[in-house]
C-alpha cells in the first residue's frame, strides 16, 4: 500500500469511530448540542434528535427556530410526557408538519454523524433519560429542564400512538400545562380536528437539508 493509500485509510478510520462515538450519544427524543465539523453556517448545532444512525442525524436545530414556536415545541415535549405518550419519529414529524410546519420548513436538517465532534445531552426531552442530561446556560434549555422537572409521573399505563391522529387526541387532552418559560401567550396551537388535519405525503427523511 503506497502512502496516500495508508493515509486515506487512516483519515477514514478516525472519522468512522467519531460516527460510533457520537452514534452512541445521539438518543431519539432528547436534545443534543456539539461541534459539527461540516457547517455551513453553524459549528455548533442544538437539535432535538429525530433520528441517529452511524452515517446520517437528522433532527431539528433550535438555532433557526422562532421563540414562539420554541414556545410551541417546548410545551409539546411537556404534553407527550406528561401523556406518557411513545411515538416513532415519523409519527412525530407527520404531526409537526400538519400541525406547525414552520418548524419542519425553518428547523430540520440531515447532518454526517462522522462529523459530530463532542455531542452533549442537555436535555433528555420526553425520555426517561434524566441522568444523562449535562446543564446547558441556553435560556430556553433551562426553562424546558425546569419544566420537567422534578420526573412527571404519569398516572395511567405506557400509551403507544400509532398515527398523528391518535397522538393528537391524546395530547389535547393534556393541554392544561402551563406554559414554559414567561411566554405571554400560549405555546400551543389550537389541535384541529381529524376533519381539517392537511393530508401529509412526504416522508421525515424528505424534509431534511444537508447541511
Amino acid at each position: 500500500m503506497n502512502i496516500i493509500g495508508w493515509v486515506v485509510n487512516k483519515v477514514k478510520n478516525i472519522f468512522s469511530n467519531l460516527g460510533v462515538r457520537a452514534f452512541s450519544m445521539m438518543y431519539y427524543g432528547t436534545i443534543v448540542s456539539f461541534r459539527y465539523l461540516n457547517f455551513k453556517h453553524d459549528p455548533n448545532p442544538m437539535i432535538f434528535i429525530m433520528y441517529s444512525g452511524q452515517q446520517y442525524t437528522h433532527g431539528l436545530n433550535f438555532h433557526y427556530m422562532s421563540d414562539t414556536d420554541k414556545q410551541w415545541f417546548g410545551n409539546m415535549i411537556y404534553l407527550i410526557k406528561k401523556g406518557n405518550q411513545i411515538l416513532d419519529g415519523r409519527t412525530l414529524y407527520m404531526m409537526l408538519k400538519s400541525q406547525r410546519p414552520s418548524i419542519i420548513r425553518s428547523c430540520y436538517r440531515k447532518y454526517h454523524t462522522g462529523m459530530i465532534q463532542g455531542p452533549r445531552m442537555v436535555s433528555a426531552g420526553f425520555t426517561p433519560m434524566k441522568k444523562l442530561e449535562q446543564r446547558s446556560t441556553d435560556p430556553f434549555i433551562e426553562a424546558l429542564n425546569k419544566h420537567l422537572t422534578p420526573e412527571i409521573q404519569p398516572a395511567y399505563s405506557v400509551k403507544v400512538a400509532y398515527y398523528d391522529e391518535e397522538l393528537k387526541d391524546r395530547i389535547i387532552k393534556s393541554q392544561h400545562a402551563t406554559p414554559i418559560g414567561s411566554a405571554t401567550t400560549s405555546a400551543t396551537t389550537p389541535i384541529q380536528p381529524a376533519s381539517q388535519q392537511q393530508n401529509v405525503q412526504q416522508p421525515a427523511s424528505t424534509g431534511a437539508q444537508q447541511i
